[in-house]
């Protein structure tokens, strides 16, 4: 049977987990990820097993999960990565990589198979806010707080392009909220038909048809 679940992550550190076949309003599992805050999550491949990021006084801010194991067994893979903190992430099942980006601008490409860091360079001058894969799995595309997009190839990290102007503004909102004020780019997502479609904290969303980049 295929189990359906949906995760949480909390500036406390913790990720919940719930069957969302089952009504219920207590997580099925309780995940303590990051002592200082978790900041987001992927599942690789699996409802049982995730990648968590955060950020940890330990600087272990990239952790792989077995949602299967013990508790005190399941953390199965920290890293060491992302100094101050991982901000975001997500996973290429073709590829079976999980890209993370973090607090000061880098990018971090880790072998889950293996389970290592297979790279890692600085793709902009402030935190990501976020990242998205392309349709094929090719390339990524990163997002940043001072507002600009760009794609990377998986191949060669040398080989990418900036929307430049076609960002978003570093523009602040919600500067009441308990992690602070929220500027930049805040979500990307590539579509079926090949657009990447931005939303930012200035409050516009934009759409754009992708060629060859």
């Amino acid at each position: 049977a295929v189990v359906s679940t949906q995760s949480t992550g909390t500036l406390t550190g913790v990720i919940g987990l719930w069957h969302t076949t089952v009504s219920s309003a207590t997580p099925y599992c309780v995940l303590n990820c990051h002592d200082r805050a978790a900041r987001d999550f992927a599942f690789l491949g699996s409802a049982s097993v995730i990648a968590s990021v955060g950020n940890s006084s330990n600087n272990r801010n990239v952790v792989i999960w077995d949602t299967l194991l013990p508790p005190a067994e399941c953390a199965v893979k920290k890293f060491q990565a992302h100094d101050i903190g991982a901000m975001v992430c997500c996973y290429s099942p073709r590829r079976q990589m999980l890209v993370t980006g973090g607090s000061k601008g880098d990018v971090c490409i880790f072998d889950v198979r293996q389970r290592k860091l297979q790279h890692m360079f600085t793709a902009h001058d402030s935190a990501l806010r976020s990242i998205c894969l392309s349709p094929d799995e090719e390339s990524y595309f990163t997002g940043s707080a001072e507002g600009d997009i760009k794609s990377w190839s998986f191949g060669n990290t040398a080989d990418h392009y900036s929307f430049g102007a076609e960002g978003h503004k570093s523009t602040k909102l919600f500067s009441n909220l308990p992690g602070g004020s929220l500027k930049g780019v805040m979500k990307l997502q590539v579509d079926s038909t090949n657009h990447l479609i931005s939303c930012g904290a200035d409050g516009e969303v934009k759409l754009r048809r992708l060629t060859t980049l």
